[in-house]
C-alpha cells in the first residue's frame, strides 16, 4: 500500500500524472513504391589477437574467434503522398508483389503521447497494404 502510494506521489512530482498514450483512428493515404532492396543472408567469421589482463595485472595475448549470421532482408522504400515521408517495410510477400513505380493504399495509425495538453506523435504503424487489384497484406 505504502509503495503504491509512494509511487502516484512520485508520477504526479515528475509531470507523469496525466500522459496519456493513444492510437488514432484507422486512417487512409496513397503511398508509392520509389526502391527495392534485397540483401542476401550472409555469414561471417572474424578471428585475431587481442590483449588482455589478468587479476594479478599481467598483460596477456590471447586468439579470440567469432561468428555472426545476418539474416536475408526484403525491403520496400515507399514515399506516402499525403506527408510526403519516405520509409520501408520488411515483407518477402510485399517484395515480391510490387515493382518500383507502383502505387498502394496504405491504411495505418499513428500514436500519440499526450500530456498537459501537448501532443506529439511517438509512431506510426501500417496495418493494412491495399494493392490496385484489392489484394491486400495484413500486418
Amino acid at each position: 500500500m505504502k509503495t503504491s502510494k509512494l509511487l502516484v506521489v512520485l508520477l504526479l512530482a515528475l509531470g507523469l500524472g496525466g500522459c496519456v498514450f493513444k492510437d488514432s483512428p484507422v486512417m487512409e493515404e496513397q503511398a508509392e513504391i520509389i526502391q527495392l532492396s534485397y540483401v542476401p543472408s550472409r555469414t561471417s567469421d572474424v578471428g585475431g589477437l587481442t590483449p588482455s589482463m589478468d587479476f594479478d595485472g599481467n598483460l596477456r595475448i590471447g586468439y579470440v574467434w567469432g561468428s555472426s549470421t545476418s539474416p536475408e532482408v526484403w525491403a520496400v522504400v515507399l514515399r506516402c503522398e499525403k506527408h510526403n515521408q519516405t520509409f520501408a517495410l520488411k515483407s518477402p510477400e510485399l517484395y515480391n508483389k510490387v515493382k518500383v513505380g507502383d502505387k498502394v493504399t496504405l491504411k495505418y495509425v499513428e500514436s500519440y503521447f499526450i500530456n498537459r495538453g501537448e501532443t506529439r506523435i511517438t509512431g506510426v504503424h501500417t496495418k493494412q497494404i491495399i494493392f490496385n487489384d484489392d489484394t491486400k497484406i495484413t500486418r
